[in-house]
């Protein structure tokens, strides 16, 4: 009976060894700050659009602890004529608004299933606050591409590419 209680305690030592060491693997590689690549939406129909244009700037910074920042912003962004936010045209505020994205909060990974699960706390897109944002991701070197149906310009589906820094 000791020698089955000694086996069964191993096996669920090395099980839980092997879960700790897998997630060591993809935590440090997946925490840190990462540049913006692209940003991709894609409709019904398979077409696909750039709606931050083809070259975005931004950044996503995800932390060891849990938290999370992203900015995204259209690389075709204008300066505003009058030099100020609260005085901009309607063309301008358009701009402003289309062209740029941020959320941040927590985050989890589910390696498994290979998921990252922002938890926006606030959002430039308030109808993200307090949901639950699943994402399927691919890391593949220094490069994280995840994708997604909860795109704020209304696609089928968004697909996010990052380059870590």
């Amino acid at each position: 009976m000791k020698a089955l209680f000694f086996s069964i305690s191993l096996l669920a030592i090395t099980h839980l060894f092997a879960q700790t060491t897998k997630r060591k693997k993809i935590f440090p590689a997946i925490n840190g700050i990462w540049e913006l690549v692209t940003v991709k939406s894609v409709s019904a129909d398979s077409s696909v659009s750039y709606p931050y244009g083809e070259h975005p700037f931004g950044n996503m910074l995800l932390m060891q602890d849990g938290n999370y920042s992203v900015q995204i912003y259209s690389a075709s962004r204008t300066k505003i004529i009058s030099g100020n936010k609260s005085t901009a045209t309607p063309e301008e505020n358009i701009m402003m608004v289309k062209g740029s994205n941020a959320h941040y909060g927590k985050y989890e990974l589910d390696i498994k299933s290979q998921v990252i699960i922002f938890k926006p706390e606030h959002a430039f897109f308030p109808n993200w606050e307090g949901q639950e944002l699943k994402q399927s991701f691919v890391l593949e070197g220094n490069m994280l591409t995840y994708s997604s149906s909860a795109s704020t310009f209304g696609a089928n589906k968004s697909v996010v590419i990052w380059k870590m820094k």
